[in-house]
This record gives structure tokens, C-alpha cells and sequence, in this order.
């Protein structure tokens, strides 16, 4: 059970450090420093019309560093990210209500034992852990379980290469702001 669990968590380990890491960048790399700049030149703008052109500017800048300029580049990161949320909603399909999934034993028979204090309660807590345990083993042992995890794992790999080849493919890509995301997820990937 442990080796399919643990295919499952490294592909979640995985997705999440993709999306952590651009969401980084997109935050701290582009956004901020865009709006930072933008705020120190609005005391500069006399008119409207400059300020109209001047936040146009910042948009365009943000559009471009966001990946929303490049059709490819922004659908290759739409699809990596929808692979994401379709991992996420199976294993919380399948694994229903099972709260027992990513916690310590410990945890589960805390909550067993919260449910039921008395005697009677306390003495069935080692048969409701154990049947949580089977109907979580019957589920991530099972072939669906298993083809579903590799499927979605060979899936976000393509798609991750997709976005990130287009990435590299931008014209100047060497010379642009792209550059540091693209070496911290290739090392992460090593691709």
C-alpha cells in the first residue's frame, strides 16, 4: 500500500512544486515589483491621457510576463494546471470521506475515540481503525487507483514540458524575466 501511496504523493509533490514555484514568480517576480513601479510614476502623470497610456503599459508589461501574450505558452500552462485539479478531485473522489488519508495513526484514533467515550465505544476503536485502513488499502491497491495516478503522472509530465519548451521558445527567452522560473523548474525536473 505504502508504494502506491507513495506514487501518488510524489506526483502531488511534484504539482505542487510547480505551481508553488510559478506562482512565486508570478507574484513576486512580476506582479509586485509592476504595481510597485506603477504606484512611484503615478504622481508623475499630469493628464489623463498619460495616465491612461501609462497603465496601459503596466498591463502590457504584466500580460507579457504572466504568459498571457503567448497563445501556446498560456494554454500549455491552462492545461498543466487543469491536470492538477483533475488529480486532486480523484484521489478526493475515490477516497470519499476517508479522513483517515494523510494523517497520523494517532490522529485517526483520537477522532475514533472522540466519537464514542464509553467502554462499549473504546473497545471498537481498534476495529473502526482497521476497517478505515482496509477500505483505504482496497481503494489505492486497486487497478484504478493505479493506472488513474500513472495516467495523470505521465500527463502533467507532457504538459509541464510543453509549458516549459514554450517558455524556452519565446523570442529573447536568454535576455527575459523568464529565465530564473525556467532554470528553477528545469533543475527541479531535470529535463
Amino acid at each position: 500500500m505504502q508504494r502506491h501511496l507513495w506514487r501518488a504523493c510524489n506526483l502531488h509533490n511534484n504539482m505542487k512544486y510547480f505551481v508553488t514555484t510559478l506562482l512565486r514568480y508570478l507574484s513576486t517576480d512580476v506582479i509586485t515589483p509592476l504595481a510597485v513601479r506603477f504606484e512611484a510614476e503615478l504622481p508623475g502623470y499630469a493628464t489623463i491621457d498619460a495616465f491612461a497610456e501609462g497603465f496601459e503599459h503596466f498591463l502590457q508589461q504584466v500580460y507579457e510576463q504572466c504568459f498571457l501574450i503567448s497563445e501556446s505558452l498560456r494554454v500549455a500552462l491552462v492545461d498543466t494546471m487543469h491536470v492538477c485539479l483533475a488529480f486532486a478531485q480523484f484521489v478526493r473522489s475515490e477516497l470519499k470521506e476517508e479522513r483517515a488519508f494523510g494523517r497520523r495513526k494517532v490522529d485517526v484514533v483520537e477522532s475514533s475515540v472522540s466519537e464514542d467515550m464509553t467502554e462499549e465505544g473504546l473497545k471498537d476503536v481498534p476495529l473502526r481503525v482497521q476497517a478505515r485502513v482496509k477500505a483505504l488499502e482496497e481503494v489505492v491497491c486497486g487497478a484504478r487507483w493505479q493506472e488513474e495516478v500513472e495516467r495523470m503522472r505521465g500527463e502533467f509530465e507532457e504538459r509541464r514540458t510543453q509549458f516549459l519548451r514554450g517558455l524556452e521558445q519565446l523570442p529573447g527567452f536568454l535576455q527575459s524575466v523568464f529565465l530564473p522560473l525556467d532554470r528553477k523548474l528545469m533543475q527541479k525536473y531535470a529535463m
